[in-house]
């Protein structure tokens, strides 16, 4: 192994570490190439690393049971580096992992774990943050006395080394102790530190929750007229950073301040900005509703597969009934052979009707599973409009161009599979999608964001697709490659074009579907084929070795040309 290929891994990893919390999608990925080289290579270190970064990557979109073996997998490797820090931090990782799947004795375990360790390194500004994270779960199985003692000997850790970014939410943390004993004087005190460094720090989400508290204990000791004070400041930093979540919560303590003031008309119109927001956000009850309909699901499968098995072993003690008496007539007499002919017929009428019933359960639960799955997609399509919201708001936070175009990606791509989940729900037919109307709708939408920046004329757009019902695993594909390639016409291609033009043909050529997405632009600088570094180049590339396509590209004076030849992808007659 060289030098060169070790490099390459950490970086990767490094890189995947950075973005962990801001882009989990690129950090998987990254994480996951990281991973494969440094196994090509039997690179432990680059194996340990990749494995933990993918780890983070998956409670962090809510798989935490995936994410715990994970965790194991790279503490055994670090283990046998012997490498304390790594070690620390996984544990650590273990910890959060645990609390939220809402096992906290076992969070307790690993952060214990993880703090041992920490405590033979000079890494004290993350031991501190594993006080605060144990805190946290010791309030959760009431160990308040804990807690503050953890959330103390994390501030007199900030202090030691001035991490000022760590005192508010720790002071916060204190505060929420003393709000729980009901020792309102001294919570206010704490939380009025907190306030304190989050305005030197200009954090104004800290400055929400502080306010907001601040509001909720002055509520409690009746002095209402500050209490309104600091709800109004929290609801007006809500509305100015545009944090939904945080101006619900805001919004309902106002309510509670204003209904104890006697306020009651006012009191009412807050409690409306409240149900007004919570429409909003996606909420846990969505989660629930769907775990709930999977595990209906799963129930009546294993009832139907248990009704299956006893109806199967009535049938067959009866044929097994049915030859002894068969036999016995035979020895016997004729006459008791014709008795046991009626009776065979009577049975076989018994069989039969069971057999219909049998059809007619399993034809309804075949029903009830159609029904259930284009509930699924609808949800699945209000998740995915849910996380681009989210991603919304995070970009009007960024100055940065370069992340905000990142995220406009991201937006994009999230938009075509929604638009997929979106059709299912709507149409008779779950399977799979009409991929000519699809593909045309999609389109539409892209060159809705993109037509009024990038030329005055409006882009042509020309959809020749067949009219073709494709599986949702071609399907997904298919648009995401057509979006790229349509956004980077948009981005690079009319620039001085007066009259842009876009054409997507799609047909059925033996056993092939060939994608073609032509331009009348100024062509590109660089190839799909050649070696692009751009996440868009790799997710192509990528795709396109999921559907086994071909992909050949034709630039010229008059425009670009991008011709997939797709060998892998499935359809259903309707």
């Amino acid at each position: 192994m060289s030098q060169t290929d070790t490099a390459k891994i950490n970086a990767l990893n490094k890189r995947s570490e950075n973005l962990s919390k801001v882009d989990v999608d690129s950090s998987s990925y990254l994480a996951q190439e990281a991973l494969t080289l440094a196994k090509e290579a039997n690179f432990k270190r680059g194996i340990a690393a990749a494995t933990k970064n993918l780890a983070i990557c998956n409670y962090v979109n809510g798989k935490s049971d995936i994410a715990i073996k994970q965790f194991i997998e790279a503490i055994k490797l670090f283990e046998e580096l012997k490498d304390v820090s790594e070690l620390a931090h996984c544990y650590s990782q273990m910890g959060i992992a645990y609390y939220l799947q809402y096992q906290y004795d076992n969070a307790l375990k690993y952060y214990d774990k993880s703090i041992e360790l920490y405590k033979k390194t000079t890494n004290k500004k993350d031991l501190a943050g594993v006080y605060i994270n144990q805190g946290i779960s010791y309030t959760y199985v009431k160990k308040m006395d804990l807690a503050e003692i953890n959330y103390n000997e994390a501030l007199k850790i900030y202090h030691e080394i001035n991490y000022k970014p760590g005192f508010a939410p720790a002071y916060n943390s204190l505060a929420k102790i003393y709000y729980a004993k009901k020792e309102y004087a001294k919570a206010i005190s704490y939380y009025k530190l907190a306030e304190q460094y989050s305005l030197k720090s200009n954090n104004k989400y800290h400055l929400i929750t502080n306010y907001n508290s601040l509001a909720m204990c002055y509520k409690e000791l009746k002095e209402y007229e500050t209490a309104k004070t600091y709800s109004e400041k929290s609801i007006a930093i809500s509305k100015e950073v545009g944090s939904v979540e945080r101006e619900l919560f805001c919004h309902e303590t106002m309510a509670d301040i204003l209904f104890s003031m006697g306020d009651y008309k006012n009191a009412y119109a807050s409690f409306q900005n409240y149900a007004s927001l919570k429409d909003t956000l996606f909420n846990q009850d969505k989660n629930d509703a769907i775990a709930e309909m999977q595990a209906k699901f799963d129930v009546e499968k294993n009832q139907q597969k248990v009704k299956e098995i006893e109806l199967q072993k009535k049938i067959d003690d009866e044929a097994n009934t049915k030859q002894r008496i068969l036999f016995m007539v035979v020895i016997v007499v004729i006459l008791i052979s014709l008795v046991f002919t009626i009776l065979l017929f009577r049975n076989k009428q018994k069989v039969n009707s069971l057999l219909e019933q049998k059809n007619a359960a399993i034809q309804a639960n075949l029903e009830q599973k159609e029904v259930m799955m284009s509930e699924i997609h609808h949800r699945v399509k209000n998740n995915l409009q849910m996380v681009s919201s989210i991603l919304d708001l995070q970009a009007r936070d960024l100055t940065d161009e370069k992340s905000m175009r990142v995220i406009e990606d991201s937006l994009s791509r999230i938009n075509a599979i929604s638009l997929i989940h979106q059709r299912l729900y709507q149409s008779d037919n779950i399977r799979g999608i009409k991929i000519n109307t699809y593909l045309q709708e999609l389109a539409f939408d892209i060159l809705k964001n993109f037509s009024s920046s990038v030329t005055t004329t409006p882009i042509q757009l020309t959809c020749k697709v067949a009219d073709l019902n494709m599986d949702l695993e071609s399907a997904i594909p298919i648009g995401l490659i057509t979006a790229e390639l349509i956004t980077n016409a948009c981005k690079y291609a009319f620039l001085s074009i007066e009259k842009p033009e876009i054409t997507i043909t799609l047909n059925k050529q033996k056993d092939a579907l060939v994608l073609i997405v032509t331009d009348n632009g100024i062509g590109k600088q660089a190839s799909i084929n050649e070696s692009g570094t751009s996440f868009g180049t790799k997710l192509i590339k990528s795709l396109s070795r999921k559907l086994r396509a071909d992909i050949t590209e034709d630039t010229s004076e008059k425009g670009t040309s991008v011709q997939l030849k797709i060998n892998s992808f499935k359809l259903y007659d309707i």
